[in-house]
């Protein structure tokens, strides 16, 4: 990828194209940093590049988004600013299933009777068929719900099956004190962001030991991005945080599944 020097950062969009010197062969297309080497300007750069799958949602260009495919369920974001990455990525993995639109347009909000941001709605014929509870379901399930099914679905879920098992809790600010403030049993709970590299490499880790400990320890998590207000109310400020209950305490123990298993039964007495 032609790098001659340190540190090269580079941007990979996902797509590929012949390459002259490889005899036509679709390479990893890529574009390169050349920016100042501090924190803001890398974030804005890595966030302009981010493909733009969610459609936009304005008072012209409204009907056309209603009138595309009848027979695929149609779902807006209403935002004062900027999408976030995890929509525009979920935008793209309904492709096919669902039209996820954007809107920052007050004739939308006031169409829709829309009072708060962020807000997610589903459209019905005769408008809002649904609206988003951010803290009793994820956006995956709730999307779902509305979508059109996954051809793929029983194809995933049987490698899912028999890749990996899973004993997770995911909390939402909801349930959170039923499922860990009363809970009978200790709780390690990670608090996570669905982007974070280090939560990618803990995750396989955190739901075998779930397994192991279950009816032990209880294993939960909480997606930082989706349930903001729990993580602002125990303070997070990293991903992955794992709090340890009753108590709060941090932890701080080995990463792997022998480890985290090791520490839970050490826990539990």
């Amino acid at each position: 990828h032609r790098v001659n020097g340190y540190p090269a950062i580079k941007f990979f969009p996902g797509t590929k194209t012949p390459h002259p010197y490889t005899e036509g062969k679709l390479m990893n297309d890529y574009e390169d940093f050349e920016g100042k080497r501090e924190t803001s300007e890398i974030v804005e750069w890595a966030i302009r590049k981010i493909p733009k799958h969610a459609i936009p949602v304005t008072e012209s260009s409204l009907d056309g988004f209603l009138a595309r495919n009848s027979s695929i369920p149609k779902a807006i974001v209403a935002t004062k600013g900027e999408l976030s990455p995890r929509f525009q990525t979920l935008a793209a993995q309904f492709k096919g299933r669902l039209f996820l639109g954007h809107s920052t347009s007050s004739y939308i909000f006031g169409k829709y009777d829309i009072h708060a941001t962020p807000t997610l709605i589903v459209l019905g014929d005769d408008g809002v068929k649904d609206t988003y509870d951010f803290s009793t379901e994820t956006v995956n399930e709730f999307l779902n719900r509305h979508a059109l099914p996954d051809p793929n679905k029983k194809e995933k879920a049987k490698k899912k099956k028999a890749t990996s098992a899973s004993d997770v809790v995911t909390l939402f600010e909801s349930d959170f004190d039923e499922e860990v403030i009363a809970s009978d049993i200790p709780v390690l709970v990670k608090f996570y962001a669905p982007w974070c590299g280090h939560c990618k490499n803990l995750a396989p880790h955190w739901d075998a030991a779930s397994t192991q400990l279950k009816g032990k320890v209880k294993i939960a998590k909480v997606d930082c991005t989706m349930q903001s207000a729990l993580c602002q109310r125990f303070s997070v400020s990293g991903y992955p945080t794992i709090l340890e209950f009753p108590g709060e305490k941090k932890y701080s123990g080995p990463r792997d599944t022998e480890g985290i298993v090791q520490y839970g039964l050490d826990l539990a007495g």
